[in-house]
């Protein structure tokens, strides 16, 4: 499929996805992609999306993995996706999941 590319929220997701924290920060995302943030923004916003939810969706797809694979803490979680504190993941978690870590990971959804 000659021409054929990824859409640019795809692109920044796997990007993203391939790295540890800290997550590389708005600027390096669109320096990898040789664009500005402006432009990044853009292009993000014309797909439907803003970085920031992009951002969140690798977090919590991550988030989903280590609670379903690994026997870490919600702490541990906590500080290995990056977030402030365990209050900020757990709500966080909760709006995307629509149950808390602890609840997740004791249904195996």
């Amino acid at each position: 499929m000659l021409g054929v590319r990824a859409s640019m929220s795809a692109q920044v997701i796997a990007f993203l996805a391939d790295h540890a924290v800290p997550y590389p920060s708005l600027d390096e995302t669109a320096g990898h992609f040789c664009m500005s943030s402006r432009t990044l923004r853009r292009v993000l916003q014309g797909e439907g999306h803003s970085y920031q939810q992009v951002f969140d969706l690798v977090r919590m797809e991550a988030a989903r993995h280590l609670l379903k694979s690994s026997e870490l803490s919600v702490q541990q979680i906590t500080e290995r996706l990056g977030y402030a504190d365990p209050s900020n993941f757990v709500r966080a978690f909760r709006r995307h999941h629509g149950h808390t870590p602890h609840q997740y990971r004791n249904l195996q959804l």
